[in-house]
Parts: C-alpha cells; structure tokens; sequence
C-alpha cells in the first residue's frame, strides 16, 4: 500500500471532550503536534469521552474521525474495572484498529497495552511517542503506592519487550535518557526532541560554589501537573539556607 494513502489511527490514555456544536477536545497537548504533522490528512481517533468539560483543552482539526469510548476518571478505577470495560468497548476497538493502516499511539497505561497487543496480533504498523518513563510517572500520580509502582513496572516492562520483539515497531523518544535505552531494544528508535543546552551551559558547578546568594529565585514555566518533578524542585529549596 501506498505509504501515502494509509489510514492513520491515534491513541493515548488522555481524555476527550465533545461540546453541544460536536467540537472533540483532548486534553493533551500533544495531539496539538501530532494533528500538525499530518496537516490536512484524516486522522482517526480513539479515547475515553469525558461528559464534563474540562481546561486546557485543545481542539481537534474538523477533518478528524472520533471514536468514542466509556470514561473513566484514573488508571486506578479503570483497573478495578477492566475486564467489564474491555467487554464494553471491545467492539469499537476492534473495528477501530481494523480501519486503520498505522497506529500511533504515546502508551502510558494498561488500556495501551491492550491495544499495542491487539496491534501485534493484526501484524500492523505501529509508531510509539515515548515521552516519559513510565515507572516514575504513574507512582508520582499515585503518591508512590505500591501496587501502582507494581503496575508501572508491568506496563513500562510491557512496552519495552513489545519494542524489542515486533519487527513492525518504530519509537520516536523524547529526552536523551529515554532515547538511549529504547535504541538499546530496537535500531528503528529515533530522537524527536531533546534539550539543546546541557546543565553547565545554564550554570556551572563553579559559578554556585563561587557566589553567596543572599536571595535565590527560580520561575518555572509549564503546568502544575503530577510528572513535571516539580516536587523535587520544593524538597531541594527547602534545603537551601
């Protein structure tokens, strides 16, 4: 087939919105990019459809195709629940990876698993946005509890073997560290974005060790969100005299 004229899928464990004029939102910013990489070509996506609104949101391009399935509030609930959800929404999903030739999909949670397992049963092409370490991000979500530090692990483990074995993977990482280790599972792993700058290009050891502050004071710009290590900038400033 026409590597041009394939039907591209769209998958992350974000959430959806559909207002009173049918306009779907999504709460990821990430779709943002995605919709702008494939400018002006049909995408059809796949996610749990939220009833409340909720902010930011971002607009998904007219020409997108929606399916929507059951909500549900956190990974945690969704766990405790899975085997009915699947049940529910299995239908929809498997016409939804029938359409389509290539799934991208960013995973993050079990509902990805299911579906890159569904992918490899179908022998299609998937692509995987990978854009955190898992492991941390779903205990940091999870105030460290246990059983999801276990989960974390299952799926991150999931996702690495998946990588590794099927032959019709390729990964795009975002950040050095992640790109290292998925290039150690597969040669199709590429780096799509990176910080240019390394730390001593911003302020060296010695630049600290030099000076006396009498006043210290930093700006963050980004979300306050669970992932962004925010925590850890609180724990260290607390330590400073």
């Amino acid at each position: 087939m026409d590597k041009y004229n394939q039907k591209i899928g769209f998958f992350n464990e974000g959430k959806y919105f559909k207002n009173t004029k049918g306009l779907v939102f999504s709460s990821d910013i990430f779709f943002v990019f995605f919709q702008k990489l494939f400018r002006g070509k049909k995408i059809k996506t796949i996610g749990r459809l939220s009833t409340n609104e909720f902010f930011p949101k971002y607009s998904f391009d007219t020409s997108s195709d929606f399916t929507p399935l059951t909500y549900y509030k956190s990974i945690s609930k969704l766990l405790l629940i899975f085997p009915y959800y699947i049940l529910k929404n299995n239908k929809k999903i498997n016409f939804f990876i029938e359409q389509v030739d290539v799934l991208f999909i960013s995973p993050s949670g079990p509902l990805s698993v299911f579906f890159l397992n569904k992918i490899k049963n179908k022998n299609k092409k998937v692509v995987l946005f990978i854009r955190q370490d898992t492991r941390k991000l779903i205990s940091i979500k999870n105030n460290n509890n246990f059983v999801a530090k276990i989960l974390a692990n299952l799926i991150e483990t999931y996702i690495e073997k998946f990588v590794k074995n099927y032959s019709n993977a390729t990964v795009f990482t975002f950040g050095g560290e992640i790109y290292k280790r998925y290039l150690g599972l597969s040669s199709s792993t590429f780096s799509i974005a990176d910080s240019r700058y390394n730390n001593s290009d911003i302020l060296s050891i010695n630049d600290i060790k030099d000076k006396s502050y009498t006043k210290l004071k930093l700006l963050y710009v980004g979300r306050l969100a669970p992932g962004k290590g925010l925590e850890f900038l609180i724990k260290c400033l607390s330590k400073i005299n």
